[in-house]
C-alpha cells in the first residue's frame, strides 16, 4: 500500500481551508445580497408609503378648495336665479338689460375665481354674459336638458370644455331658475378656470 507522500498530506488540508474559505466568501456575498434586497424592499414601502400620503393630502386640499369654491359659487347662482325668476315675474319693468348686466358685474366680482357669468332662457338663447357674447349653450354646459326636466336639481357642474378664445380647459357650475308658475325658465351658470383649482 501506497502512503501519501508528505507534500500531498500537506496539500490536502491547504485545499480544506481553501474550499472553507471559498464557502465562507460565498456565503458573505450572499448575505450581503440579501440584506441589500431587504434594504431596498424596504426604501421601496417607505417611498411608496410617503408618495400615498402626499397624494391623499393633494386629494384632501383639492377637494376643500373644491368644495369651498362651490359652496361660494352656489350661493351666487342661487341668488342670480332668485333675481332671474323675480325678473320672468315682473317682465321687461322689473330689470332692463343694464341692470342685469351690472348685477353679472357685481356677482363676478364676488367671485373672483370665474371667467365669466352666463344666463340662458327656457329653449337654451343666450341671454346675458357678464363678459362677452354667451355663446351657445352646449359650448358652456352640456347639463342644460338635465336641469330643464328634473325640477328639483340643483348645482350642476358639468365636464371640462375647452371652448376656442378661452384660456384652458373650464368647468362650469350650473343652477336652473324657473318661471312664477314654477316651469322651467333658463339657467345660469357661472364659468370657472380649471386652473383656478391646481
Amino acid at each position: 500500500m501506497n502512503e501519501p507522500s508528505p507534500a500531498t498530506a500537506r496539500a490536502a488540508p491547504r485545499e480544506r481551508i481553501t474550499l472553507l474559505l471559498g464557502a465562507v466568501v460565498v456565503l458573505c456575498n450572499l448575505a450581503a445580497i440579501a440584506l441589500g434586497v431587504q434594504n431596498l424592499q424596504q426604501s421601496l414601502h417607505s417611498v411608496e408609503s410617503q408618495a400615498q400620503t402626499a397624494t391623499l393630502n393633494l386629494a384632501h386640499v383639492l377637494d376643500q378648495s373644491l368644495s369651498s369654491s362651490a359652496r361660494s359659487i352656489d350661493v351666487a347662482l342661487q341668488a342670480l336665479a332668485d333675481e332671474f325668476s323675480r325678473e320672468a315675474q315682473g317682465g321687461s319693468k322689473y330689470l332692463d338689460e343694464n341692470e342685469v348686466l351690472a348685477m353679472l358685474a357685481r356677482f363676478k366680482g364676488w367671485l373672483p375665481e370665474t371667467e365669466s357669468i352666463r344666463v340662458f332662457d327656457a329653449k337654451g338663447q343666450p341671454r346675458w354674459a357678464n363678459r362677452g357674447s354667451p355663446g351657445l349653450v352646449q359650448d358652456v354646459c352640456q347639463c342644460f336638458k338635465l336641469l330643464r326636466d328634473d325640477p328639483a336639481r340643483g348645482l350642476v357642474v358639468g365636464r371640462p370644455v375647452n371652448r376656442q378664445g378661452s384660456s384652458g380647459w373650464l368647468l362650469p357650475f350650473s343652477r336652473r331658475f324657473n318661471r312664477p308658475d314654477g316651469s322651467f325658465g333658463g339657467i345660469v351658470s357661472v364659468i370657472v378656470p380649471l386652473e383656478h383649482f391646481t
